[in-house]
């Protein structure tokens, strides 16, 4: 057939739109698994998967599948290496960056601190489902993909999430722990 490619993982003119379409948010996606230097290494590691699986990542949700294998990357260099420091004292360290980017981005940093305090305080898993789903601005569909969950268990632990979130920081709030 004319202008379908031999090759199993399609031409490399699709690979690379698909990796020029999901490379700045699959490498955002990783800044928030590893420390800084570690990275690039995420990025190119899942990117290299995704060239030979390229034939096997779903078309309809991509970013599920490439968020999924960042994420086992960055679990596998955690297991590999407990040397590593926890995902909260690396959040710790970045945000000043944070504050920074939130800041260019318009938000006000003292506002969001104490936001950023009650995701601090979250479970690993429950912040990696909130930084997915408010961040990354991921559906529940693409979260399922990425952690290996149903859609479902997703959508119900967002709510439950997002709920207690609220009441917490309320609570906050009205012990005058927040302006």
């Amino acid at each position: 057939l004319a202008g379908v490619s031999n090759d199993p993982h399609g031409s490399d003119d699709e690979f690379e739109a698909f990796y020029r379409e999901h490379y700045h948010e699959v490498r955002r996606f990783a800044r928030t698994l590893v420390a800084d230097g570690e990275v690039d290494d995420i990025v190119s590691t899942t990117f290299t998967t995704a060239w030979q699986k390229f034939d096997q990542i779903p078309t309809e949700s991509p970013r599920g599948w490439l968020f999924g294998t960042a994420r086992n990357m960055a679990r596998n260099r955690w297991a590999m290496s407990r040397r590593g420091r926890s995902l909260i004292e690396l959040i710790t360290d970045a945000r000043p960056q944070l504050t920074t980017r939130l800041a260019t981005g318009g938000f006000d940093p003292v506002e969001v601190a104490p936001l950023l305090d009650l995701l601090r305080e979250l479970s690993d898993d429950d912040r990696e489902l909130m930084i997915m789903a408010g961040w990354f601005e991921m559906t529940p569909k693409e979260i399922a993909q990425a952690t290996s969950q149903r859609a479902g268990n997703v959508r119900v632990r967002l709510h439950r999430l997002r709920k207690n979130l609220e009441h917490d920081f309320h609570q906050r709030v009205e012990a005058g722990e927040v302006a």
